[in-house]
Order: structure tokens, then sequence, then C-alpha cells
């Protein structure tokens, strides 16, 4: 009686544990914050991807390196005012996340992820493809970027040079091939004549 006992309450405690991590996981709303925040930006919707979902006191870098900070409500709504004033100005940031990781619990959560996708500004169109870390911390109920950083992501050329030493050689190769023809050419030409 007392083993059944015993047994009961540790599959309870297993039960109850599970129930809180699965509670505490905030994969899924992460997730569902990052996909909204770039799919608002790509509509031009500033207010929604920046203003309500920055924290106060937010700060990150940018893919060229730059500091940004959002220590006020003020500054918030000025880096706002300067995404829309370049969007009516026709620039275009069509950016999309995929391979999301999301690591914490229903406090905070850092999620990395990569992010592919054009920049258009001033006319000229630049490919992104950057690395993305993202802390989020949960602020009376409510999911806030509190810190970020991109960093621009470089394919290593080692395929290319590879590629390049390749066909270097591959060209020799024929060169060599076209050259022992020549020869053999040649050689048969010179039978020719002794025969002749």
């Amino acid at each position: 009686m007392k083993m059944t006992t015993r047994l009961m309450a540790i599959v309870l405690a297993l039960l109850t544990a599970s129930t809180v991590m699965a509670q505490a996981d905030p994969s899924d709303e992460i997730k569902s914050a990052v996909r909204s925040m770039f799919r608002e930006i790509a509509q031009g919707d500033f207010e929604a991807a920046l203003g309500e979902r920055i924290m106060i006191g937010a700060s990150g870098f940018l893919r060229e390196g730059l500091l940004r900070e959002a220590p006020d409500a003020e500054t918030l709504a000025m880096v706002v005012a300067q995404y829309r004033a370049a969007y009516e100005e026709g620039t275009r940031i069509q950016v999309l996340p995929s391979h999301i990781n999301v690591m914490g619990n229903d406090r905070g959560a850092l999620a990395t992820f990569l992010l592919e996708g054009s920049i258009t500004e001033d006319g000229e169109t630049t490919s992104v493809l950057d690395r993305v870390s993202q802390l989020w911390l949960k602020v009376d109920g409510d999911w806030k970027l509190a810190h970020f950083h991109y960093s621009r992501l470089t394919l290593p050329e080692i395929e290319e040079e590879e590629e390049e030493e390749y066909e270097h050689e591959d060209h020799d190769h024929h060169e060599h091939e076209h050259e022992d023809h020549d020869d053999d050419e040649h050689e048969d030409h010179d039978h020719d004549d002794e025969d002749h």
C-alpha cells in the first residue's frame, strides 16, 4: 500500500512538473512575435512592429554595427517616426526569419534565427542574410524586445575557390591533351614523310 501511494505521488509530481514546463515554454509565443514583427515591418506598420513590441530601455546592435537605444518613450517614438519617414520615401525592408530557436521560460527568452531577404533604399536593392539574437522579456503580460544583435552572415568562399582551382586544373588538363594530340599528329606526319 505504501509503495502504491509513493508511486502515485511520483506520477502526480511528474505530471504537475510537465504541465508547469508546458505552460512556461515560450517558444510558440516568441516565434509568433518574431514573425509578426518582420511582417509588420514589411507592411510599413512600424508602430506595431517597433512601438508596441520594443521595451522602454531596450538596446541593440544593427547589422551595420551601430548601437541603437530606446531609453525612454520619446526616443522610441522618434525611432518609429524615422522608420516611417524612410518607408514613405521608398525604403522597403522585405526580410523573413527562419530557423527560429527559442530558449527560456515564461519570464524571459532568447531567440536566435536567420534573417533573409532584401532592403531597398534610394532605389538600390541589397540582399540580406543576417544572424540575429533577440532577448524578449515578459512585461505586464506582454512579450517585449529588450535587446537585439544583428550581424551579417558571410558564407565561406572555400567552395568558390575550390571551383576556380578545379576549373584551372581542368583547363590545364585539356591543354595537355591538346598538346599530346598535336604531338601525335606531328609524329604521324613525320612517319608519313619517311615512308615517302
